[in-house]
């Protein structure tokens, strides 16, 4: 016999996007059953990333800039890129270079930290981001695929899970 689970919210996805989203649920309802479905065990092996400081007041709304902050990534003031093949690079500043002062870390999310970003590693990264959101009361699974989503036309009826519970959500997140 297949068990079912009923949630508010079921995430597919617990990286950045599906952790963020939980997060975010979860602060605005407290009460909302959230399921975040992981396939992978973290910390994982991930490509880092280069972020930009719009990303900081969003880990500030969702209540893990500090956890962020103590994973002391390095700061980054200003990012150069490159369109195709292309030898002329655009580089731009996030904060002038010689405004920006070396601080002790981990800081407060004021003055100039408002303008700066992270490059991380994001197998340390993605993990606080997940464990921040089962802090918050999110059913976070790891290890845990979705093998089926049951569909009625473009309606989403379901999830089969790879040890074959069903999932059935109010509301359905693709962050895979």
């Amino acid at each position: 016999m297949t068990t079912t689970q009923k949630f508010d919210v079921a995430i597919i996805g617990g990286g950045p996007a599906g952790s963020t989203a939980g997060s975010l649920i979860k602060k605005y309802d407290p009460d909302a059953s959230v399921l975040i479905l992981e396939r992978a065990k973290f910390p994982r092996d991930h490509v880092g990333e280069s972020q930009l400081p719009p990303i900081t007041a969003i880990l500030h709304e969702m209540g893990a800039w500090e956890k962020v902050e103590a994973a002391d990534f390095p700061i980054k003031v200003g990012a150069t890129y490159r369109w195709g093949n292309s030898p002329e690079l655009w580089d731009f500043e996030f904060l002038p270079l010689e405004h920006f002062k070396d601080e002790a870390r981990p800081a407060k999310l004021e003055g100039q930290r408002l303008f700066t970003a992270f490059q991380v590693d994001r197998a340390t990264y993605d993990h606080i981001l997940l464990d921040h959101a089962a802090d918050l009361g999110c059913d976070a699974r790891q290890s845990t695929k979705v093998s089926t989503i049951e569909r009625t036309g473009d309606r989403i009826d379901g999830l089969i899970l790879g040890d074959g519970t069903r999932v059935e959500a109010d509301h359905y997140i693709d962050a895979s």
